[in-house]
């Protein structure tokens, strides 16, 4: 079952598109939207800026887990079903008997991944923003200028280099949570959803040639590859509203 999930993912990377952009625009919109209210509430735990960032980001991921769950749940089975299977039939069919909990399968799962990824995501990249920061300013200093007088617009990092750190940030998170997320979609693809967590590593550990640890990771060059576009791409709308706030802010 592993195979073939990543081998049609792999081969079909445009299978389920319509349901995929929509649950992404929608999953996205979530994180983005809850991820304030969430940095109120971690402001109130710690006082650590990277630390915060991880606590925010890993709330808003976990809270995107159950609102995404419908799509990502359909999104998986159109995936592994024939060609052409509609949308609507296989909602039908998974809520067969008013089942609409099943539509949640993997939930717990997903929340493990999209809490490690975007914690992971936003605070290794307010990590790595705030280290290339201070190398600049300690540039400026070497320089002789004075530290005191050195503005925010000086040690501000290029659209390159911003998008780099996304880039890293992202990538470490898929790392982190692919497990989860394989866990998930064995979970949702499986007629007993909640016996994946006792069986999962005897699964992984039966493959041929192959130790557990790889198992979880297979297709990952691929996902990193996805993932690091994704990170880039979040970095700059990140920037984008950082300075939209400050502009606003300096009215």
């Amino acid at each position: 079952m592993i195979k073939q999930i990543f081998i049609k993912t792999i081969k079909s990377p445009y299978k389920g598109g319509i349901l995929k952009l929509g649950g992404t625009f929608y999953g996205q919109g979530g994180v983005f939207l809850l991820k304030p209210l969430c940095d109120v509430g971690a402001s109130k735990i710690t006082p650590n800026d990277t630390t915060k960032q991880f606590i925010a980001g890993g709330c808003s991921g976990i809270a995107q887990a159950f609102f995404k769950a419908p799509f990502t749940t359909i999104t998986i089975k159109k995936i592994t079903l024939p060609e052409n299977t509609p949308a609507l039939a296989i909602y039908r069919n998974i809520t067969k008997g008013n089942n609409i909990q099943r539509l949640f399968t993997g939930c717990g799962s997903m929340a493990f991944r999209n809490g490690s990824y975007w914690g992971t995501l936003f605070s290794l990249r307010n990590f790595l923003i705030k280290k290339g920061q201070q190398l600049k300013t300690g540039e400026l200093v070497e320089q002789g200028q004075n530290s005191k007088s050195i503005t925010r617009k000086q040690t501000e990092l290029s659209e390159w280099e911003n998008a780099l750190a996304g880039t890293i940030a992202s990538m470490v998170g898929a790392t982190v949570s692919t497990p989860f997320d394989l866990i998930a979609k064995l979970q949702i693809n499986s007629n007993k959803p909640n016996s994946i967590y006792k069986t999962a590593i005897k699964v992984m550990s039966k493959e041929k040639g192959r130790i557990p640890i790889k198992a979880f990771y297979r297709g990952f060059p691929f996902i990193a590859f996805r993932m690091g576009a994704a990170g880039a791409a979040i970095s700059a709308v990140i920037r984008l509203s950082e300075r939209i706030f400050v502009e606003e802010a300096n009215k």
